[in-house]
């Protein structure tokens, strides 16, 4: 059995689409910088390397989250979407959060400038990519209220049930996979090997266009804001299709 791992429960979010029917502060600037002139294109994000120094970008924020660590928080997550749809991750340090917070929020449309470009991380990634973004305390992030008609909203990437076995135990890349509804339990009290307190579990199952079977388990946070009651009310009119975005694929009991 391979069950779909909802893990870090402060890291993860995941989005529910009802179907009606069926830091790190960097001071030195390198000289192969391109100047910001009065009325220059904003970049896509496909543009972007370590080598384009103060430039602008236009991106969505598809996704916002809180990465903490023995219950500190380390950094702020984005991952972006610009017009043509490309994803970005990006992120910024815990001391400069709060300058950013109330403006980089899931669906704001932002123009962002004077930011860095790294190498994207090696272990844990949102999305796939060469690159990522790296916001400072001199970054500056001005929300757009007039959001063009069509404009990227979510960002993913989709794995077949059929290839998730090959993805057993990776820490590479988050996982995104989506399905319809096909069970939900009741949340638990688990007691995790090496923990003194216990967490919170629901375990759920997701079935996809061939009726294979997936379990999905959440954890904490995600556990107890499941809308469980709802979601199943709902369910008993037409199918549910849910998107889970930011999983880890683990084995269960060996199986």
């Amino acid at each position: 059995m391979i069950m779909v791992v909802l893990v870090l429960p402060q890291l993860i979010t995941f989005y529910c689409f009802l179907v009606i029917g069926p830091i790190f502060i960097w001071l030195v600037l390198f000289d192969s910088v391109l100047p910001m002139a009065a009325g220059q294109a904003n970049l896509l994000l496909s543009d972007l390397s370590p080598s384009v120094r103060r430039v602008t970008i236009l991106a969505r924020v598809a996704r916002a989250w809180e990465f903490y660590k023995d219950n500190e928080l380390m950094h702020l997550d984005i991952v972006f979407v610009d017009e043509k749809g490309t994803k970005m991750y990006g992120e910024i340090h815990a001391a400069h959060a709060e300058k950013f917070r109330d403006k980089l929020i899931e669906g704001n449309l932002c123009l962002i400038k004077d930011f860095f470009v790294n190498s994207s991380k090696n272990m844990y990634k949102a999305v796939e990519g060469s690159f990522m973004i790296k916001l400072t305390p001199w970054s500056k992030v001005e929300v757009q209220h007039d959001i063009p008609a069509g404009y990227p909203r979510y960002a993913y990437s989709l794995t077949d049930f059929d290839y998730l076995h090959t993805m057993i135990g990776r820490t590479d890349m988050f996982i995104d996979v989506i399905g319809i509804l096909s069970g939900i339990s009741d949340l638990q009290k688990v007691r995790l090997p090496g923990r003194a307190k216990e967490s919170d579990k629901r375990n759920l199952q997701i079935t996809d266009i061939d009726g294979n079977i997936m379990d999905v388990a959440l954890w904490g946070n995600h556990a107890i804001s499941f809308q469980a009651d709802d979601l199943y009310n709902l369910g008993q009119k037409d199918p549910i299709i849910i998107l889970f975005v930011g999983t880890l694929i683990k084995s269960y009991l060996g199986m």
